[in-house]
């Protein structure tokens, strides 16, 4: 995926990958230690990209990632999930607290009955926890203002992820829509569901020495003061500051924008890197690319390149047209975006590097 070396021990590293379909985060602390937020899988290779992309510049994944976060479990974000725990040997697994141990064990027991019942990532998760649960890997729940992982840095600085969300608010209207889906004892096991929103997404405030990042998962803004961006601006008892790097959440939709996000919590000349979403009528629309682009000239996305019209002969199209079908495009191509900066005092400048898929927002 890449053919550049692995960053300077003394370097953070905040690369963004996909589509793949979805996205991926992963992230150099200093010291060859590494952490990944969410899971993909590459659109060329098949595999999880992340542990693609490490490969490729020389990392070993199972002795050098650290931490691993399942911001949410719609499969975009955890697409290859089980391969990735599996691989990343030395890492502690982090999830959102939304399930309880017993709530959780039912849940996946209840869809893991039958493979007609498996979607929506639940296979990933499944594979992902039962992995856990033989392994005895380490497990830290994802909560509003809760530090998930911290590390010794380089040169006296420290690494800190604390989870922003979800809120009790956030967990409460989850577990009422889990109540709603499972299914009675003795009846028939359903379709697992879809939330349409993102109740349970757990942004995260990065910090690695004197840098702040702010990686906003899908996190979407409800008006609700107890739920969303509404309830993360609203804590008292959030990391403070303002960050110099932000992932756009949910591919730069209108529902995940909060304007006292990049008032209160990013500086004035924040970094800001987004991800498509190629299916439907596609994110981020022209109007949120306009809206980024002027809160953040310095803003890019991981993959500009539309996938490739299907090419087919004329008996193909004429049996096509009779059974009234079309062949849809091909997924659109994984890339990335790679910001390095010094862990150091000094002033932060970030250095940007995209794939050939990826390009300025403004571009897009």
């Amino acid at each position: 995926m890449s053919d550049a070396a692995k960053p300077a021990n003394a370097e953070a590293e905040i690369t963004l990958i996909g589509p793949g379909f979805g996205e991926s985060v992963v992230i150099h602390f200093g010291d060859n230690c590494w952490a990944i937020i969410d899971c993909c899988i590459d659109s060329r290779t098949k595999s999880p990209a992340p542990l693609s992309y490490l490969q490729s510049i020389g990392v070993d994944p199972s002795e050098s990632v650290k931490f691993v976060l399942a911001t949410h479990w719609h499969n975009d974000h955890i697409g290859g999930i089980a391969k990735l725990i599996e691989t990343c040997e030395s890492a502690t697994f982090s999830f959102p607290i939304g399930f309880s141990e017993e709530q959780f064990r039912k849940f996946v027991s209840t869809y893991h009955q039958k493979s007609t019942a498996v979607d929506n990532g639940v296979s990933d998760i499944c594979g992902a926890f039962n992995h856990i649960l033989h392994k005895s890997s380490k497990c830290e729940l994802a909560i509003a203002n809760r530090p998930i992982f911290a590390a010794k840095s380089v040169a006296g600085h420290s690494t800190r992820i604390t989870a922003l969300s979800p809120s009790s608010g956030d967990c409460v209207n989850f577990l009422k829509m889990v109540a709603s889906v499972i299914p009675p004892r003795g009846s028939a096991v359903a379709r697992a569901p879809r939330p349409d929103s993102n109740l349970m997404s757990a942004a995260t405030w990065l910090e690695i020495g004197p840098l702040s990042i702010l990686l906003g998962a899908d996190l979407e803004e409800t008006g609700n003061p107890a739920t969303g961006w509404t309830a993360v601006l609203g804590s008292t008892t959030r990391p403070q500051g303002a960050a110099s790097l932000f992932k756009v959440p949910h591919h730069g939709s209108d529902n995940g924008h909060h304007s006292g996000v990049w008032s209160r919590m990013l500086t004035g000349q924040v970094l800001a890197l987004v991800t498509p979403w190629n299916r439907g009528r596609g994110l981020p629309t022209k109007s949120d690319q306009a809206r980024i682009v002027q809160l953040a000239p310095q803003s890019f996305i991981t993959s500009a390149r539309s996938g490739l019209a299907v090419r087919h002969g004329q008996t193909v199209a004429r049996t096509l047209r009779e059974a009234n079908a079309k062949l849809s495009r091909t997924e659109q191509p994984t890339g990335f975006i790679r910001a390095r900066a010094p862990i150091s005092s000094g002033p932060i400048s970030w250095t940007v590097h995209c794939s050939p898929e990826a390009c300025p927002l403004q571009n897009y």
